[in-house]
């Protein structure tokens, strides 16, 4: 049973740094270059549009998906990358790829005790990261909590009327750390990542160790970690305050995703009366219909995805049910604005 929703990105989805860099960092044996939030960025919200009649005055902070800013990088020279990451922020690579995550079990408060409450509590909480409209964290009690009775501690939250006072010495040791049992194995389930199904059968090969895996992005979390202890970092949430303060995106696999965008998008508007394509055939008979459905099949791969949801609208008395995408990354919003312009 989920007990409560501690947070979620809602606010921030749309959200950059105000600046970024690149930094050579040592992961391992080898010297990796990461783009990331510069030390002194500030976080910066935006109103991203795909189309020009989407550009009212009642959107602050309005900024248009311009394909020419895509189309513009030159791999070759690293501050045309950066340039695109200070006008729109990190493409995504983490979130695009992931559904969900689970982290280790962790003592932390109590938060559906009352706020009369005459007791102060921590529990063994497992965090679970999931994507539906935005990126959300809940957490799952995966064993009993510990309480204290503030009846036989007076002294505890005397000046604080939440149930929030102070804990006793052993609960104040726990908090945060990890849940074992008597034997020292974890409570919960193990750490583990759920990609995206479209990626499951994919060119992309991925490390599935849930340590090893997010260490890519969050690189600065794990240095001097083992593999096994990269297991059990509490890894932020997609598109929270954390998230921005540590997430960085390999320049390697940012440079192969923009190269692989750009090509598939610039071979199927070269050949011509192909922007309307015939089912994909068992076999293909020329070398231009293989490569444009493959260049269709990777815009396609980076598509948000379409939700049904209650609307309200403006010129309708009441609710209905409207159609609109859920955007997971900056490469969802450029791959739809793609297939916006080869559907014309």
């Amino acid at each position: 049973m989920y007990i409560h929703s501690v947070s979620n990105s809602s606010g921030l989805l749309w959200a950059k740094a105000s600046s970024y860099t690149i930094t050579q960092k040592k992961m391992g044996a080898d010297a990796v270059d990461f783009i990331h939030a510069s030390k002194d960025a500030k976080l910066v919200k935006y109103s991203p549009v795909l189309e020009t009649e989407d550009q009212r005055n009642d959107i602050d902070n309005l900024l248009p998906i311009d394909l020419d800013d895509l189309f513009n990088i030159d791999l070759g020279d690293d501050a045309t990358i950066l340039n695109f990451y200070n006008k729109y922020g990190d493409i995504g690579l983490l979130s695009h790829k992931i559904k969900s995550y689970i982290t280790a079990s962790r003592w932390l408060p109590t938060q559906e005790l009352s706020s009369k409450s005459s007791v102060l509590s921590i529990t063994p909480y497992q965090s679970e990261y999931f994507f539906e409209t935005n990126w959300k964290k809940r957490l799952k009690a995966v064993s009993s909590p510990i309480v204290v009775d503030k009846q036989r501690f007076p002294d505890l939250g005397k000046d604080n009327d939440f149930g929030v006072g102070e804990y006793n010495n052993e609960m104040k040791k726990l908090l945060g750390t990890l849940v074992k049992d008597p034997d020292e194995r974890l409570v919960g389930q193990i750490p583990k990542l759920i990609f995206e199904d479209h990626l499951e059968f994919s060119q992309f090969k991925f490390n599935k160790d849930f340590g090893g895996f997010m260490s890519t992005y969050y690189p600065d979390l794990v240095l001097g970690m083992n593999d096994s202890e990269s297991q059990l970092v509490d890894f932020p949430l997609p598109y929270s305050i954390d998230y921005f303060k540590t997430y960085s995106e390999p320049l390697s696999e940012v440079k192969k995703v923009l190269k692989e965008l750009q090509s598939s998008f610039s071979f199927i508007c070269a050949i011509d009366e192909m922007l309307v394509l015939p089912e994909r055939p068992f076999v293909y008979t020329d070398e231009n219909t293989a490569k444009t459905h493959h260049g269709k099949d990777t815009i396609l791969s980076y598509l948000p995805k379409l939700s049904i949801s209650l609307e309200k609208k403006p010129d309708f008395i009441g609710y209905r049910w409207g159609k609109s995408w859920s955007f997971k990354s900056l490469l969802s919003m450029f791959a739809l604005k793609m297939r916006q312009q080869m559907i014309k």
